[in-house]
């Protein structure tokens, strides 16, 4: 993997723990983009420190102006089923009420007050989640929901306060080291779509 770094979000320079980064808070916008990127298939690094207030940093990928693919985690939920999820969002609204459960929610223990790494490495429908652990997935993502197209990059303050201390990305597509997720079938009788 060859990561390039992007220059930080615009927030309040600080240092925390020694190390230089930036601080974020409630007054954030819900979704910073970062740099000028666009990906289809890559690999996303931030470097964070979460507080154990009621949040949901994380990050996003293939932003475009009516959806993205998104990861966060919950660090008031630490250790909790639903304590990291991966949801897509259509036009600027979650899906996180409707994507829960496996593929989606995972148990992870969050580091609180203290740097830690969060990746996520997606490729065509597929992704992965890692959090603190780079060699285990904390979370293979049921099937990326969104359409694979380019898109920008960026980081999901989630309310609380968030320092970011690197943000890098991959643009070559990831070896994937999370089992493939099972086929989904679909059930007799369920409207796959309609038009009004």
């Amino acid at each position: 993997m060859s990561l390039r770094e992007l220059p930080l979000p615009a927030g309040t320079a600080c240092e925390h723990h020694g190390r230089a980064c930036v601080e974020l808070d409630d007054s954030a916008p819900k979704l910073v983009t970062v740099g000028d990127v666009d990906l289809v298939d890559g690999t996303l690094e931030v470097d964070l420190a979460v507080s154990a207030e009621r949040s949901f940093p994380g990050v996003a990928w293939r932003i475009r102006p009516d959806a993205y693919e998104s990861f966060f985690v919950r660090p008031h939920q630490s250790g909790n089923d639903d304590s990291v999820q991966y949801t897509p969002v259509f036009n600027d609204v979650s899906g996180w009420q409707l994507y829960h459960g496996a593929g989606f929610w995972s148990r992870v223990a969050i580091p609180v007050d203290e740097w830690f790494t969060l990746r996520v490495a997606f490729a065509g429908d597929r992704g992965e989640a890692y959090v603190g652990d780079l060699v285990e997935p904390a979370l293979v993502f049921g099937r990326l929901r969104a359409p694979a197209l380019a898109g920008g990059v960026g980081i999901l303050p989630g309310g609380g306060r968030l320092r970011i201390g690197r943000f890098a990305y991959d643009a070559t597509k990831p070896a994937l080291r999370g089992a493939a997720p099972a086929v989904e079938e679909m059930l007799p009788g369920v409207v796959p779509g309609w038009s009004v």
